[in-house]
């Protein structure tokens, strides 16, 4: 079990990065929408990868119970 929760902690960390490094990728655009960006709209996805990884390490961190309760 704190397997599959430090493997999807590390996915969420790794998505969190991606967000941050690259905010003008396909994946955070809405469908149909073909318009750049603002930089409004750009901060506020740096800001959703950064609470990305804020939920990612939480996630790490309460895997780490399994590890260290054994």
């Amino acid at each position: 079990m704190g397997v599959v929760n430090m493997m999807l902690g590390l996915a969420t960390i790794g998505l969190a990065i991606f967000t941050i490094k690259n905010p003008h990728s396909w994946l955070f655009k809405r469908l149909g929408d073909d318009s750049e960006p603002s930089n409004a709209c750009l901060q506020s996805i740096r800001f959703r990868g950064k609470l990305l990884v804020a939920i990612g390490v939480f996630a790490c961190l309460m895997a780490t119970q399994f590890f260290l309760a054994e």
